[in-house]
């Protein structure tokens, strides 16, 4: 199992061109992600200092769901993308994006442990950040969070 972490790598920050017109210093930054998958969300929430919608990357779905159902956050989610690295004989062949429409709780009966089941707008059902299948022994209870669609121009 790999531990997904989003990190900054030393010296991957580059000085931002001052005709963009940010305060001197300002800087792009790469973020990387060291595990092999992680949500994109587009939000609102009460606790950010602006109104704007901001773009939050989270590497374990508990993390999502408890920033989704914060009442001291008062999170709004916007949109929501599971990104997913396909591995083909080891070896990174590309990435596979989802759009999530529902995240729904559950417990696996066998496990005796919580489940957070994400489902697609494709229609596909998965647990986790690693996007396994829902298996069979889990039963699903109740709903946490619905996310819009959002409309793409393809």
């Amino acid at each position: 199992m790999t531990l997904p972490v989003i990190v900054t790598p030393p010296g991957a920050e580059w000085p931002l061109p001052k005709e963009l017109g940010f305060p001197v210093g300002s800087t792009w930054r790469l973020a990387e992600c060291l595990g092999s998958c992680f949500f994109v969300a587009l939000a609102t929430a009460d606790t950010f200092k602006s109104p704007e919608a901001r773009t939050l990357i989270v590497c374990w779905d508990s993390d999502l769901l408890a920033f989704a159902k914060s009442a001291a956050m008062s999170m709004k989610l916007h949109a929501l993308q599971h990104v997913r690295t396909e591995m083909i004989e080891g070896q990174p062949r590309g990435l596979t994006v989802k759009q999530i429409t529902e995240i729904w709780l559950g417990v696996d009966r066998e496990a005796q442990v919580e489940v957070i089941i994400f489902k697609a707008a494709d229609g596909s059902s998965f647990c986790g950040i690693d996007g396994i299948p829902v298996p069979s022994s889990v039963h699903i209870d109740s709903l946490a969070a619905a996310i819009p669609t959002l409309a793409t121009n393809d």
